[in-house]
């Protein structure tokens, strides 16, 4: 025993006497040995009730050691008090008692009392401990009630990476071999949010002697060191480096920072070696360059490898991904042209397409003849107009004149009442941002109104029927300042390094608090805990989810906390087909119509009983309503204008804007990178930071800060529309030097009216109402804007004394008379858009089109008239970038009208 400490004890005695033993007639246990002894603290110990003659009895009580250390006797009988000592004394048991234990001694060190430091911050704990009767076993830090860590050697120390701002009293437990502990005294400490001042980031580019890039500097993820071998290829890359000084200091980074590429003969990526291994990547190759696979290391878990198979065109035929304990492969079909005809999912369906001469779509059904899509129609432009879904409603989409949606409409008759899924009609500003969404097919209830300010960024969204008024503030580096949806009000802060520190309420209350790694990846939102692996990919949310990720970068296996787990197929071009779920006990095929979810086509594990559903979504791709096969309407979605789930909506699976959404986690994965919508940004950088435009100064904003124009197709780029790629913007008339302007809304110019525009430009504009008629004297080129439609007469417009000059309509039509004339006079006219393309002109002021075409520039060649460009030139509209016919339409004029 140890001196001065309470032990329990329990002895058992037999009444062999003729007398009943009770506490009236004062019958006692008494310590014996020396005789009536308080050596254990007591000296009595009363009966435990009446013990009559041949009953036996237990007596349970607590002893408690002597003070000093020695060897004592233990030893027990039954008195009488007052009377005398009867029976035989109890065993005697010579108890040895040691020294009590002296409690170990702890001093925490660091940080000093009353300190503070400046976020972004890390915050180093130590902690002194002895102990003289035996030896310290462990040390403990606190931070408050929640253990940070323990440490069991000296010197005792603890650190936390990245402190969120806030107050903290930390203290540390010593505690020895015997288990005793003491606790220190406490000490307060403070970490400062360090604000941003919104206005302006630095990023800093480093180079070598060579003029190569060596380092970058960004304030969310610190210095990222770069190196090449002797062909120039970049050998190795450390992120998230404290390097921050304008030098390169390849030196300094030691092997444990480095991601290493390793090349073969034909300087192709053959291996990237991670620190620690965990996320390295292995690509093999065809003799023609073809990837053949690539193996993907995971954290923990066991490789993923992707296969792929081509023809003899070189096109792909085959992708499988095998993670240790399934197969997954997709087959690919095409026709003589080359164009995918069929599609077969790991589940051995196979949909085909019948493509059109144009290599369109004209049907999705698979070869058991279920159908998904029939009918299929499209417009010049090369937009879907229409077509019947497998239950017969018919998706109907017709753009306006800038060719951007107008109205989506998904619905059938019942006898002659017409039932509405979706009924969307759209109207844009001057600059393509969605003005208005007005629901035709739910009486308004997901009607909305939006607002922007001179940076095309949300300011307001207006749903009278859902969330009511929503705002947006933003800063000068597009941060997110504030956020109000109906009685929801966010207020953001940011810390020195742009990344979200906390999110309060108007009157401070903390709502979300955040702390990132120093690849700016998000570790913890309050207290959700995030893991990132080498590479940046979210590897766990703690306590809900892993994850595990292919060579492209794209989530193959989700595992949740009770051990479930989903498998994800993606194919080579980036869309989810396939999952197999143990969590709902289904496989899980996503039917596309192009780059549009049109189904899915459930199977169960058991049973094999098949559910299928059509989907009907938005301009921005998001599910926002499913029908079954008897066209009954099953479920309905709602998204917030950042693309929260809204209101009853719960998405588990794909989603907003056709991205996964998870629900266990309340994340958006969108293949590179995880969006949280309940916040608006991104949960990491992005890994592309530099761009042509220079539009990416905030690393984690969503879609431009614009999330009714924009997506982001892969968390790498925002998406935009294609026919605003390759868009020749012109300058405002006031921009231009001596352009004569005319105003015809409603009244139609007057015939021989002569508008001169000196060395400028005539500009025809806002003649919505009205068309351009009459012989138009012009000297100088002319612009017809908006959506002036110009009339026959109107040709003269392209004439200089008889000579041919310029003619070309921004954002503007063509009669289809004038189409070919001033095709012949003054270009060509595109027979897809019907916008007229000038010779010699490059597309949107000199951006070139795709590389898939030949050509730049819109040059006629010779052999149809055209002077100092090759034969093979081609000709190109810098409109809608498709390629014109070699043809020209004939001119449907005789040759005296044809001047």
């Amino acid at each position: 025993m140890v001196a001065g400490q309470s032990y329990p004890v329990s002895i058992q005695l037999s009444n062999i006497g003729s007398q009943t033993w009770t506490a009236a007639g004062n019958f006692n246990l008494g310590s014996q040995n020396p005789g009536d002894n308080g050596t254990w603290g007591t000296g009595r110990v009363g009966v435990p009730a009446s013990i009559s003659t041949g009953q036996s009895a237990t007596f349970s009580y607590n002893v408690t050691a002597p003070a000093t250390a020695g060897t004592y006797n233990f030893q027990w009988r039954m008195v009488q008090d007052g009377v005398a000592w009867f029976g035989t004394s109890t065993t005697n048991v010579a108890v040895v008692v040691t020294a009590a234990n002296t409690a170990p001694a702890v001093q925490l060190t660091s940080p000093a009392p009353n300190g503070s430091v400046t976020t972004p911050a890390a915050i180093s704990l130590a902690a002194s401990a002895s102990d003289t009767g035996g030896a310290i076993a462990s040390v403990s830090f606190w931070s408050g009630s929640t253990l940070l860590g323990t440490d069991s050697t000296a010197p005792y120390a603890w650190s936390i990476a990245s402190a969120v701002p806030g107050a903290y009293v930390f203290k540390a437990v010593a505690t020895d071999n015997l288990g005793a502990s003491t606790t220190s005294a406490s000490v307060n400490f403070n970490v400062v949010l360090a604000t941003v001042n919104g206005v302006s980031a630095t990023r800093t580019y480093v180079y070598d002697v060579n003029q190569r890039l060596c380092k970058t500097i960004n304030p969310e993820s610190g210095a990222t060191v770069v190196d090449y071998d002797a062909a120039g290829n970049v050998a190795w890359i450390a992120e998230g480096t404290s390097l921050t000084t304008a030098v390169c200091d390849r030196s300094l980074v030691t092997a444990s920072q480095k991601v290493v590429r390793k090349y073969d003969l034909l300087n192709r990526v053959k291996l990237v070696e991670t620190p620690g291994g965990t996320a390295n990547l292995a690509t093999t190759y065809y003799l023609d360059g073809q990837v053949k696979s690539f193996a993907a290391a995971n954290p923990g878990k066991n490789t993923v490898t992707t296969s792929y198979l081509y023809n003899k065109r070189r096109l792909i035929t085959a992708e499988s991904s095998s993670n240790g304990s399934t197969l997954f492969t997709l087959g690919y079909g095409y026709n003589a042209n080359g164009v995918l005809a069929a599609l077969t999912y790991p589940d051995n369906q196979t949909v085909t397409y019948a493509p059109d001469a144009l290599g369109r779509a004209t049907q999705v059904v698979s070869t058991a003849g279920v159908a998904y899509a029939t009918e299929i129609k499209y417009w010049p432009s090369g937009a879907i107009s229409s077509f019947i879904y497998g239950n017969g409603i018919k998706h109907s989409m017709e753009p306006n004149e800038r060719l951007l949606p107008k109205r989506s409409l998904d619905s059938h008759f019942v006898g002659t009442t017409e039932i509405k899924v979706l009924d969307d009609t759209y109207a844009f500003d001057a600059n393509a941002n969605v003005m208005d969404i007005v629901d035709r097919a739910q009486n308004g209830l997901t009607t909305r109104g939006m607002a922007y300010d001179g940076a095309d960024r949300l300011t307001a969204a207006v749903s009278p029927l859902q969330w009511g008024n929503a705002t947006y503030g933003y800063d000068a580096l597009d941060n997110l300042r504030s956020a109000d949806q109906g009685t929801r009000q966010y207020r953001y802060n940011y810390d020195a390094a742009n990344r979200l520190a906390s999110i309060k309420s108007p009157t401070g209350a903390a709502i979300f608090a955040f702390a990132y790694d120093r690849h700016g990846n998000t570790l913890s939102k309050n207290l959700q805990g995030f893991v990132f692996d080498s590479v940046n990919r979210m590897s766990q949310v703690t306590g809900l989810q892993t994850y595990r990720y292919d060579g492209q970068g794209r989530r193959v296996q989700t595992t949740d906390s009770d051990n479930k787990t989903t498998f994800w197929i993606y194919s080579q071009s980036g869309q989810v087909l396939y999952t197999s779920e143990a969590r709902r006990n289904q496989n899980l095929s996503y039917i596309y119509l192009g780059n549009s979810q049109i189904a899915t086509r459930a199977v169960a594990w058991t049973g094999g009983a098949v559910t299928l559903r059509f989907q009907h979504t938005d301009a921005l791709g998001s599910p926002v309503a499913e029908t079954d096969p008897l066209r009954n309407i099953m479920k309905r979605n709602s998204y917030a204008p950042y693309g929260e789930a809204y209101g009853a909506t719960v998405v588990d699976g794909t989603g907003y804007t056709g991205h996964v959404m998870d629900r266990g986690t309340g994340l958006t994965y969108m293949q590179q990178r995880y969006y949280d919508p309940q916040i608006g940004r991104f949960f990491s950088v992005d890994p592309v930071p530099s761009r042509e435009s220079g539009d990416n100064s905030n690393r984690y904003a969503y879609a431009k800060s614009n999330p009714y124009r924009f997506t982001d197709p892969d968390g790498r780029e925002t998406g935009m529309f294609q026919q605003e790629r390759y868009r020749m913007t012109q300058p405002p008339p006031s921009a231009i030097v001596g352009v004569a302007v005319v105003t015809t809304i409603g009244v139609a110019l007057a015939p021989a009216a002569a508008y001169v525009g000196g060395t400028g430009a005539a500009v025809f504009a806002d003649a919505a109402a009205g068309s351009l008629t009459g012989s138009i004297a012009v000297n100088g080129p002319a612009i017809v804007a908006s959506s002036a439609i110009l009339a026959e007469g109107a040709l003269a417009v392209a004439s200089n004394g008889g000579s041919p000059s310029p003619a070309y309509v921004a954002g503007g039509r063509f009669s289809q008379v004038t189409k070919a004339i001033a095709g012949e006079r003054a270009g060509r006219v595109c027979e897809f858009c019907g916008v007229q393309t000038t010779p010699a002109q490059k597309s949107m002021s000199g951006v070139s089109p795709p590389k898939t075409e030949a050509q730049t520039d819109h040059i006629v060649p010779r052999s149809q008239g055209g002077t100092n460009s090759p034969d093979n030139a081609a000709h190109v509209c810098r409109e809608c970038n498709r390629r014109m016919s070699d043809t020209p339409k004939p001119n449907p004029r005789d040759d005296e009208n044809s001047e």
